[in-house]
């Protein structure tokens, strides 16, 4: 049964450029991942931005949570996020 995950986030003002920007970069690493069915924007507006995730097993979602290409986009997001990442599950 496959995983469907959305995450939001919330730019600060004038940063959402910046966050897209390394969500880019993340999706590019993160779509190479064992498991990664698709990791995209699937909305991006000023006030939020939207990446949806869909994931082969709930191992392949554990590992991902854990692997590096996460811990860099967190770092990268950590002064340019008005609030935590929302994560939910669809």
């Amino acid at each position: 049964m496959w995983l469907i995950c959305g995450a939001t986030f919330i730019p600060n003002d004038g940063e959402q450029f910046r966050v897209r920007l390394a969500l880019d970069i993340a999706i590019e690493e993160v779509a190479k991942e064992p498991g990664c069915l698709r990791y995209e924007v699937t909305e991006d507006t000023p006030e939020q931005i939207v990446l949806t995730e869909q994931w082969e097993s709930e191992e392949a979602l554990a590992t991902h949570g854990k692997g590096s290409a996460v811990q860099d986009l967190n770092e990268s997001l950590s002064a340019l996020l008005a609030e935590p990442v929302k994560l939910e599950r669809l």
